[in-house]
């Protein structure tokens, strides 16, 4: 067997150590207690195995988490990335893990979640740069007969006359 189709194969019931990383990476990234991270693990797992595509788990749960966010967001945009910064703003890890992804949303975690939901970065905008100085430092403040001595000097910058070697 090739290692493409080692990869995503499932035999007795068990996925291969490739398919379990995408998942299991996917839930790490909440920082949950290992009780919450198996039951979600295990239960993205059946749901794809059930579907007869068990290398679509983390698929699954990348879905479920995305759709929950937004709702409870009530923000789509790049809900799971701005959820799941939310989720751990708020402790969610410790207070909030046997939470995640309940329907109905308890009323204090949404409202936590919304609260600590950080704001979208604007795309980019195409537009002309700005016009930049490309002078030195200003121009020092003429002293009393500083001109008389840069015109007697041949030589000079600013108000001190260069010195040669010599």
């Amino acid at each position: 067997m090739d290692p493409v189709t080692a990869a995503s194969s499932f035999s007795a019931g068990r996925f291969e150590p490739a398919n379990d990383d995408a998942l299991d990476r996917l839930l790490a990234g909440f920082c949950l207690p290992a009780g919450v991270s198996a039951r979600l693990s295990d239960r993205f797992r059946a749901e794809a195995a059930a579907a007869g595509a068990p290398e679509s788990a983390a698929e699954r749960a990348e879905a479920a988490l995305t759709a929950w966010f937004a709702e409870v967001l009530g923000a789509p945009e790049r809900a799971l990335s701005r959820g799941r910064a939310a989720f751990l703003i708020v402790g969610g890890p410790h207070h909030f893990a046997d939470r995640l992804l309940v329907h109905p949303v308890p009323a204090g975690l949404a409202a936590a979640l919304r609260r600590a939901c950080p704001v979208p970065v604007p795309g980019p905008a195409p537009r002309t740069m700005p016009e930049q100085s490309l002078g030195f430092a200003p121009a020092p403040i003429a002293q009393p007969g500083a001109a008389a001595q840069q015109a007697g000097h041949p030589a000079t910058v600013g108000n001190a006359p260069l010195r040669g070697r010599g």
